[in-house]
């Protein structure tokens, strides 16, 4: 008495049915649409997809820069107050000699 092999009802299966020949069609329908609109446009979509590519390597150009700008500042203040410390720990030991 397994449920798993039973066969659905008549009346079950014709929507189950309807609804999957629908789905197929629409996707079928969809894809010849989305073919046909690449072969219209591809050109297009590929200069549009260049151009973009283009903006973001751009921007990632300038961001790299402005981060190398930052980590350049941070290291030459680093290198500032190490001088000055080295120069105070200097002078210190001049004027006690």
């Amino acid at each position: 008495m397994s449920h798993v092999n039973q066969q659905p009802k008549p009346h079950q299966s014709l929507p189950r049915e309807m609804s999957r020949k629908f789905a197929d069609e629409a996707a079928k329908e969809s894809g010849k649409k989305a073919v046909d609109y690449i072969a219209d446009n591809g050109d297009q979509l590929a200069s549009a997809a260049q151009s973009e590519a283009g903006d973001i390597q751009s921007a990632y150009e300038e961001k790299k820069q402005q981060a190398q700008a930052a980590l350049d500042a941070e290291k030459q203040r680093a290198q500032d107050e190490l001088n000055e410390a080295k120069e105070g720990f200097m002078s210190f030991f001049k004027c006690c000699s």
